[in-house]
């Protein structure tokens, strides 16, 4: 999954969190990669975004962090 605003929330059965540049992503990638999680309210650097969202899947595995029922229309 891409890691971008408006997405939903990370689930335990994500794998992988593809994080992107610091100006986002272009229509084209955003295309070849058309699911996305939200890591936050925030925009996060490209540096913080990786390391936020190997924490969140590890709490999310372990069980230290439950999963979200949130849509992303309830974050605003």
């Amino acid at each position: 999954v891409r890691a971008d605003r408006g997405g939903r929330p990370l689930r335990r059965a994500d794998t992988t969190v593809v994080v992107g540049p610091e100006g986002g992503f272009t229509d084209d990638e955003r295309a070849q990669l058309p699911a996305s999680v939200a890591l936050g309210d925030h925009v996060l650097r490209a540096e913080t975004a990786a390391v936020t969202a190997g924490a969140l899947m590890t709490a999310l595995r372990g069980g230290m962090a439950a999963e979200s029922t949130k849509s992303t229309a309830d974050c605003d």
